[in-house]
């Protein structure tokens, strides 16, 4: 069995005319992602801004912190999107009918997430983001505590490592079961993060294939009554 992949030129030029036809799919590779994020950023030149008046819920140091993270030029974040959208993209809801969801991204820092929703077949104009900071024209500047949209506005809400910046992360969860219909999903914590991140996959609507996608929850969770209240959650 060959140990290595050899691509001929006949072969590289086919996979070009592919990319030609459907460029999104260059966005399925986190380098891809990462360098369009960041060549995006250096063409605009833009100076990130920042959200005037954050709610108290914020964690002190939130803003700064991710300044610097944003002029980090290696975007680490490039990789770890695939923790967050692959799993949401192998549900059977999501995978069919991915052109037709409206999705909120909270808290994305960067392009990065927002071109992985793009390469699983969401549609760029049935995405809105929002964050504290933004150098991007598709990132909203808002809070997560208090968010600028109505009720059910979303089909999905997603966001991903951002309930360490909250001092009240059950506000927070509330505000993404409040906007969105269908499911909300943020991934289990790194160490040093807050676990009520769990609460938000255990606080879906039962999206057609939820309990069979690759998500860790907790056993008694599967059977526990929808809940937006951290304190009436079994623990793992």
């Amino acid at each position: 069995m060959p140990n290595e992949i050899r691509i001929i030129r006949e072969q590289y030029q086919g996979m070009i005319d592919i990319l030609t036809k459907r460029p999104t799919d260059l966005f399925l590779s986190s380098a891809c992602r990462r360098y369009f994020a960041w060549s995006n950023t250096k063409l605009r030149r833009a100076t990130p801004t920042a959200f005037g008046k954050p709610s108290d819920a914020v964690m002190p140091g939130t803003v700064a912190h991710n300044r610097i993270q944003i002029d980090d030029e290696s975007f680490e974040s490039g990789t770890r999107t695939a923790r967050l959208i692959n799993p949401l993209a192998a549900l059977d809801d999501i995978f069919v009918r991915a052109d037709t969801r409206k999705v909120l991204s909270i808290g994305p820092r960067t392009e990065i997430e927002l071109l992985h929703l793009v390469a699983v077949g969401v549609l760029l104009e049935n995405i809105k983001a929002i964050d504290l900071i933004s150098n991007s024209p598709w990132i909203e500047l808002g809070d997560m505590h208090q968010l600028p949209y109505p009720d059910r506005s979303f089909d999905i809400t997603i966001s991903g490592w951002v309930l360490g910046y909250s001092r009240d992360p059950q506000k927070a969860i509330d505000e993404m079961v409040r906007v969105a219909v269908l499911c909300h999903q943020i991934p289990r914590p790194d160490a040093g993060e807050l676990d009520p991140c769990r609460a938000m996959r255990i606080r879906s609507r039962h999206l057609t294939g939820w309990k069979a996608s690759p998500f860790s929850i907790a056993p008694a969770a599967l059977t526990a009554p929808p809940t937006s209240d951290l304190r009436t959650l079994p623990q793992p």
